[in-house]
């Protein structure tokens, strides 16, 4: 049998299609895995014409959008922002645990990022001295069951001991759309009610509840480990911030009047305030806050 290699441009949408079903019946039998779910969803007009969609797949837990796309006069109405939040939601019942898509930075790299998308890695060395950007956003908040555990688990106490309380800090920020990964569960409650919960968590404290002091920090806090994730529980009326730009220390006291409410593993919780929120960490700005403030805000 004699084998020739043709160059073929602009090729047949099948005969890609034949190399890629050669791939993934690889995929199959190297790693048992299931076949790609390809997805697209269409904007069309009164006329049936298509004027914009997105369309990708769902390769093994994460979902990439490869093509979004709106008519030029449509731009600016919130087609975009519909779409690609149709296709996260598609993403997050299909229990995917991250999203990726990608971009040149004269394409909509603004876009993704204000989505919730931050820059994974980029590459350089195309016309133009244009960059391309490769980017990602972790659905960790719906998909670790350590973290889902630990937050019943504290929720529960605080209910169950009639303790106020509001999230704060990074578990706060990803609620508001911020997408970098969970570290520990922030929470705020009046001083007053540290002797009582300290009793319901004795187990779990690894540091506290003692006035803690850093360079951006001084507030009373317990830190509890509940098996390998971190909580932290502050003061609510006496904490304070550092503000490098003033070189003082300014109060941070919780108003709970002003907590909304949302849905956080399937648990409507009291959380700061989206402007509260951003408040503060305009104020503290480590390079943390700065990602925060810049997806959410």
């Amino acid at each position: 049998m004699k084998y020739t290699i043709h160059y073929e441009p602009n090729p047949n949408a099948d005969d890609i299609q034949f190399l890629n079903d050669g791939i993934i019946k690889e995929h199959k039998i190297k790693k048992d895995m299931k076949p790609l779910d390809f997805f697209v969803y269409l904007i069309r007009d009164e006329q049936d014409k298509i004027v914009g969609g997105c369309a990708g797949d769902n390769m093994y837990g994460g979902l990439f959008v490869g093509q979004l796309w709106v008519k030029e006069e449509l731009r600016g109405q919130g087609y975009g922002k519909q779409l690609m939040l149709l296709a996260e939601e598609l993403a997050r019942k299909n229990n995917c645990r991250f999203m990726t898509v990608n971009t040149f930075e004269w394409e909509a790299l603004a876009f993704y990022k204000k989505l919730g998308f931050y820059v994974e890695f980029s590459r350089r060395g195309y016309d133009k001295d244009s960059v391309f950007y490769f980017l990602r956003k972790d659905f960790h908040i719906q998909n670790d069951q350590k973290s889902k555990s630990a937050f019943t688990w504290i929720i529960d106490i605080l209910k169950k001991l009639n303790i106020p309380f509001q999230i704060a800090g990074g578990l706060a920020a990803i609620m508001y759309g911020a997408s970098r990964p969970l570290e520990d569960i922030d929470i705020d409650i009046p001083e007053e009610y540290f002797p009582l919960i300290k009793s319901a968590v004795k187990d779990y404290i690894i540091y506290g509840p003692e006035q803690f002091k850093d360079e951006t920090w001084d507030l009373l806090l317990m830190t509890l480990n509940y098996h390998g994730q971190l909580i932290d529980i502050g003061g609510a009326y006496h904490t304070k911030i550092y503000n490098n730009n003033t070189k003082q220390w300014l109060n941070c006291k919780t108003d709970f009047s002003t907590s909304e409410i949302k849905k956080c593993f399937d648990i409507d919780v009291p959380v700061i305030a989206k402007e509260e929120l951003l408040f503060y960490k305009k104020i503290i700005a480590r390079p943390v806050d700065l990602i925060d403030i810049e997806q959410i805000d």
